[in-house]
């Protein structure tokens, strides 16, 4: 009992000197309704003002974002424009150019064309000007080992560049 009574009495001064170190102050002991009413009164009339109310805007000064920049975009990267929609597009522009494999080439001919084979072995004839592969890829060069395809693709910077991947025949040992 005594050491229950002892903790209760070093709880109380604890809390009581946090408070006194955060220097917190307690409330005024209001006893008579009298001083309460005057309290409440001086406290809410005086501490808390409302905000005048703002005049109607009229509707022609809203903002319109039509036709206008995105303000949030950066103005070194220009808007992506693709020359051609990305719908409907041939079996040969579905595939990666590392799913597809060159078979064989047809070069002693005016134009000379190439086979190229898919992963199920669907073979497809292609000649100079052939769309493939997803990056916009067409086929600039056909030699009479391999195949040179040229891709457009945009940087990191927003510039457009183009690589070239050249498909080989495979060598037979």
């Amino acid at each position: 009992m005594r050491n229950a009574l002892s903790a209760l009495i070093f709880l109380n001064l604890l809390l009581a000197a946090d408070g006194w170190a955060q220097g917190q102050k307690e409330a005024p002991a209001l006893k008579s309704k009298e001083a309460r009413e005057k309290f409440t009164k001086t406290t809410t009339a005086e501490s808390f003002t409302l905000p005048a109310k703002k005049p109607e805007q009229p509707e022609s000064a809203r903002y319109a974002p039509a036709g206008k920049r995105d303000p949030f975009r950066s103005l070194a990267l220009k808007a992506k424009v693709s020359p051609r929609q990305r719908e409907n597009l041939s079996p040969l522009e579905r595939y990666e150019l590392g799913q597809l494999k060159l078979v064989g080439i047809v070069w002693d001919v005016q134009e000379p064309k190439a086979v190229v084979e898919d992963g199920a072995g669907l073979g497809y004839i292609v000649k100079v000007g052939t769309p493939i592969g997803p990056n916009n890829g067409k086929i600039t060069a056909i030699k009479p080992t391999e195949v040179v395809i040229e891709e457009i693709y945009i940087d990191f910077y927003g510039a457009r560049k183009s690589q070239e991947v050249s498909m080989r025949l495979p060598v037979e040992p």
